[in-house]
């Protein structure tokens, strides 16, 4: 028997994290649910596999937090993200697993997993690094990842490497 996993993802956009996801939920689609906290075509492609989905959208606030952002802005958003990890955190009471695919699903993931006493695992797909990432995301990010997640899945060695050496 397949676990319950949740999987999350902050994008409805079609890239080439949600292609992988897409791949993977679809595997799992008899017994589980991707969470997107944005609409969009994603979700078409999902459920046309057969994949359950749930659209709970993010404030604006939080969806436009960039990567090279300032934590002013993660602040401001706090209670926002707070709002969502305990829409997910009901979720996540009826799966075995959450599944996070991008560093704001994390963000949200994470806090839901801990919540639920559910274990949390990120599939990085990012250079973490000081040319895409603010050094705050960067330490919130790997601090969440090292404290809150159960494995981190790196996407490519260049990825595992810029995440380790960031912390």
């Amino acid at each position: 028997m397949r676990p319950k996993v949740l999987f999350l993802d902050h994008t409805g956009a079609l890239g080439g994290a949600e292609l992988s996801l897409l791949e993977l939920a679809s595997y799992y689609s008899e017994s589980s649910l991707v969470v997107l906290l944005s609409d969009g075509p994603f979700r078409l492609r999902l459920e046309r596999q057969g994949v359950k989905v749930k659209v709970l959208p993010a404030p604006n606030m939080m969806m436009n937090i960039a990567r090279k952002g300032s934590a002013v802005q993660g602040l401001l958003v706090t209670p926002q993200i707070l709002k969502l990890a305990h829409q997910v955190t009901k979720m996540a009471r009826e799966h075995d697993l959450l599944y996070a695919n991008s560093p704001k699903a994390l963000v949200v993931g994470a806090l839901a997993g801990k919540a639920s006493g559910r274990p949390v695992v990120w599939h990085l797909h990012d250079i973490l690094d000081q040319n895409t990432f603010s050094l705050i995301h960067r330490r919130l990010v790997v601090a969440t990842a090292n404290h809150m997640t159960k494995r981190v899945i790196a996407n490519s060695r260049a990825s595992a490497e810029a995440f380790v050496e960031s912390g």
